[in-house]
């Protein structure tokens, strides 16, 4: 640990290993796998192989980064292996659309937007094309509440990519919308 300004309470302190998107994410998609590949687009070491995902050691301090331990959580036991994710498509009514019934609807948008909050402000090179601008400090206050803000505000659609070509491999962010296309878990 080294000491320095934390992004979300702007006060110096030992600064901790954290993880942009949910560690457990990545072991899942990884499997029995040794690595799991990330796809970056760029001429020198085009591909990237990671056991863990991608952390930041200079964005969190302890304290900030436990904020979103239970949000991590309910999102990967909300996403992690969602209605039909579990078995080959096989029918056109595997490619419908589905509902996820139950959710706490502050949790997860709170797990969605922190993801997205840790991805502006690291400067991990998987992550260089998304920049909250102005939305990072706001985004950051709403975390540092615990407040998901209004529905209208910051809305969140979550898609399921359907007869994906790759498995394990998690390709970079969408500069457009900061969307993240994570694969299915074979």
């Amino acid at each position: 640990m080294r000491d320095g300004t934390c992004h979300l309470c702007s006060q110096t302190k030992p600064l901790v290993k954290a993880h942009i998107i949910p560690r457990s994410f990545f072991h899942r998609l990884r499997g029995r796998a040794k690595h799991l590949f990330a796809g970056i687009v760029r001429e020198k070491k085009p591909v990237e192989y990671s056991q863990s995902g991608f952390w930041d050691d200079s964005i969190l301090c302890a304290d900030c980064e436990s904020l979103f331990g239970a949000w991590d959580a309910y999102g990967f036991e909300v996403l992690g292996n969602p209605p039909g994710n579990n078995r080959p498509l096989s029918t056109d009514a595997d490619l419908q659309p589905f509902r996820l019934k139950n959710v706490d609807y502050a949790k997860l948008k709170l797990f969605i937007l922190g993801t997205l909050w840790r991805a502006s402000v690291t400067e991990h090179k998987f992550f260089e094309d998304i920049d909250l601008g102005p939305d990072e400090s706001r985004l950051g206050n709403l975390i540092r509440n615990g407040q998901p803000g209004p529905m209208e505000e910051y809305p969140v659609i979550i898609g399921r990519l359907i007869q994906q070509r790759y498995e394990r491999v998690i390709f970079r962010a969408c500069p457009q919308c900061g969307c993240f296309v994570i694969p299915r878990f074979a």
